[in-house]
């Protein structure tokens, strides 16, 4: 009685939490169920609102420097191990350590909804720069895969969402956690997610972990991607005075294809996802092109490519930015504007344009090509 009295002060104060949010982050680490609960439902609902007017603020203002809440990624710091839950999940409990954990993962991405590219790139950096991303898909896959004789089939779980409460089973309701925000972690962190698995996951693991993907994961992943670039298009005409791209989309394929009008005819290319995508790079290739010699055709291709596979976004960012790239290398050689001497794009890897100037040879370069060089 006393934790349900305590469970209906906490959500009195969420209309004060503007300001002093951190201080119930550590709620969410608490043994008592209807605490914890109480706290991830208040912070599930105002953190996704909070995201549009901290992109407006990261945008407008130099001394903005927006982050994840330390408070909220020392939650995540340790993953439990897979010995420490023991035998406590099939004996019929969930135990509260791991439940917090996993729900300040879904809080974690909760951050992304509404995010504007810029401060999903910083979350993502923040993600990037310890070991948070490992320890859960460690942890992940020793649940789902490692442990069993057969793998979890996640066809019996929405892996879009997750409701607390739903699922009376406990075991249940840890793989839904776990699927859910794997899902999570392909949509929003699809480049961190394939350094992991193609570097640090156990060699006997990769083949079974791509063929769960590809089966569950993949598909609603690369739904997303493909519909967040049709999102992207009406919005060219009014983010650009460069000239719109024409998109086609098949999803039944799988690709997009982008083409650039050049006098009376086109130069275009194709953006195609693997089926196991993200553990797989999307691949970019030619269907037109024109008036450009292979040379540097290719060096857009590979700076497109790059783009992509190596934004630290990932999610739909990824599409995007890739195809602003393209456009910007294309307007920028019809217009006559200086490109790279070493890479031979007017738009690099790192979408900077070429600023350093040899004093010798008097051509221009992108920094980043310089310090590889």
């Amino acid at each position: 009685m006393v934790n349900e009295l305590l469970q209906r002060q906490v959500a009195m104060l969420s209309s004060g939490l503007d300001h002093n949010a951190e201080e119930l982050y550590p709620v969410l680490a608490s043994e008592a169920p209807s605490l914890q609960l109480a706290a991830f439902h208040i912070f599930h609902k105002q953190i996704p609102k909070k995201q549009e007017e901290a992109s407006i603020e990261a945008a407008l203002s130099q001394d903005h420097s927006p982050s994840l809440p330390e408070e909220l990624l020392s939650l995540i710091l340790t993953a439990p191990s897979y010995e420490s839950l023991g035998d406590s999940i099939p004996d019929g409990t969930l135990p509260l350590p791991l439940k917090g954990y996993l729900l300040s993962w879904i809080l974690i991405f909760d951050h992304w909804t509404n995010a504007s590219y810029k401060l999903r790139n910083v979350y993502a950096t923040s993600i990037k720069e310890s070991t948070y991303l490992k320890s859960f898909l460690d942890l992940a896959f020793d649940y789902l895969i490692d442990s069993r004789v057969k793998p979890v089939d996640a066809s019996q779980f929405n892996i879009y969402t997750y409701a607390p409460g739903i699922e009376d089973i406990p075991e249940k309701e840890a793989q839904w956690l776990f699927i859910h925000i794997y899902y999570l972690c392909c949509k929003n962190l699809p480049t961190l997610s394939r350094a992991w698995w193609r570097d640090e996951c156990p060699r006997n693991l990769q083949k079974p972990i791509e063929a769960w993907t590809e089966k569950y994961i993949s598909p609603t992943v690369i739904k997303h991607e493909l519909s967040s670039v049709s999102t992207w298009l009406p919005t060219q005409a009014t983010t650009s005075n460069e000239i719109p791209l024409t998109v086609k989309i098949s999803h039944h394929a799988h690709e997009l294809t982008a083409a650039h009008p050049v006098d009376d005819t086109e130069m275009a290319i194709r953006i195609s996802l693997p089926l196991s995508y993200p553990l797989s790079p999307t691949t970019v290739n030619t269907v037109h092109r024109v008036g450009i010699d292979e040379k540097k055709w290719r060096a857009w291709l590979l700076t497109t490519s790059g783009v992509i596979n190596f934004s630290s976004t990932g999610g739909s960012g990824g599409l995007v930015e890739g195809l602003v790239a393209w456009r910007k290398n294309v307007t920028g050689a019809l217009k006559g504007q200086s490109e790279c001497a070493i890479c031979y794009s007017v738009v690099s890897a790192e979408k900077g344009l070429p600023n350093k100037r040899c004093g010798t040879c008097r051509n221009l370069f992108h920094g980043s090509c310089l310090y590889k060089w």
